[in-house]
């Protein structure tokens, strides 16, 4: 959770940002979207959930009244952070949010860590002999 009481900017993002933030876990579809389609579908698909997960939590801890909002499948009822009741109730379910997302991050990570290898090598389609065109046969089509 975040206790860091930084002033914010977004230069000094990178070097702040605690995984366990709502909003630092629904960038991570952002950056699986930058990288697709260099990257596995699923990933792109786990990304987006964790983003609706969390953009629902932080939606529910907001001044928004999502009770008759059409929100089938999901709670509706606000997490009311201005008490003590519900600032335990955000911070279990931002602790959920965030232990799903770390799977996900591993990885992303190592996504991007595989296309900035593959581009750093002249192989930037990922098959190996650096054509261009993904298929692994070398001929450029």
């Amino acid at each position: 959770l975040n206790t860091a009481r930084p002033t914010p900017s977004r230069a000094a993002q990178p070097l702040l940002e605690q995984p366990g933030c709502v909003h630092a876990n629904m960038d991570l579809f952002k950056y699986a979207f930058k990288l697709f389609p260099h990257l596995p579908s699923d990933v792109l698909a786990d990304a987006l959930e964790v983003a609706i997960a969390a953009r629902h939590l932080d939606m529910r801890a907001s001044p928004y009244d999502l009770r008759d909002a059409p929100m089938h499948g999901f709670e509706t009822c606000p997490i009311r952070i201005e008490n003590e009741e519900g600032r335990r109730e955000y911070q279990h379910q931002q602790v959920a949010v965030a232990r799903r997302a770390v799977p996900v991050r591993r990885r992303l990570i190592e996504c991007y860590q595989t296309a900035l290898s593959a581009l750093r090598d002249g192989n930037a389609d990922g098959d190996g002999d650096g054509d261009g065109d993904g298929d692994g046969d070398g001929d450029g089509d």
